[in-house]
């Protein structure tokens, strides 16, 4: 996703950061003579606003809102410091949600169907599969919540500890999320690193 966002998203973006006074400056982070995937960061004493195309989030921060610091922030630290965001703060990833079940129940997908099963493997597999289908059909986070909701009995009895991961599972940063530390990162870049 990060290359998609740099090579793709921003891949002729220009920086052009306004100082207004010590505690206020803004980011304008966009193509030239275009509105296509612009950003707006207006950095206020301790806080971040993002507005533009890819919707609009709120960032408290411990320290001075600045390019100089945002541009070094790593992704968990920066996603920390968010306190608001118009759109989900994570992606569901149908794949990566498979892979964890099968991780998770890997017990129950390698057994030796030549030994004896009892009934109780026929229903944690039936439970498996229906977890397996739930995540290839859900395209989002808000689609994967409804469906563990609906069925929550279910994948209860076969794991009574099912609700400390299983919303979890298949989650990643929202690729948003992502492209407002990636421009800051690039327009940090252009800004102080070319210099």
């Amino acid at each position: 996703m990060k290359k998609e966002i740099k090579e793709g998203w921003f891949k002729d973006h220009k920086a052009n950061y306004i100082k207004i006074n010590d505690d206020l400056k803004i980011l304008e982070w966009k193509k030239p003579d275009t509105l296509h995937m612009n950003v707006r960061y207006v950095m206020d004493k301790h806080n971040l606003y993002v507005t533009g195309d890819l919707y609009s989030a709120m960032f408290s921060l411990t320290e001075q809102a600045n390019l100089e610091s945002l541009g070094q922030y790593d992704l968990y630290y920066f996603s920390r410091k968010l306190t608001m965001m118009e759109q989900s703060k994570s992606d569901f990833d149908s794949q990566s949600a498979i892979k964890e079940l099968k991780e998770n129940f890997k017990d129950w997908w390698e057994i030796d169907l030549d030994t004896d099963v009892d009934e109780e493997y026929y229903e944690h597999k039936e439970v498996l599969e229906m977890l397996v289908d739930g995540a290839e059909e859900s395209i989002s986070v808000e689609d994967w919540t409804d469906f563990i909701k609906l069925n929550y009995d279910e994948i209860d009895k076969i794991d009574p500890d099912c609700g400390e991961w299983i919303f979890d599972i298949g989650l990643k940063t929202s690729a948003y999320l992502q492209a407002y530390l990636i421009g800051l990162q690039m327009a940090y870049e252009q800004i102080f690193e070319d210099k």
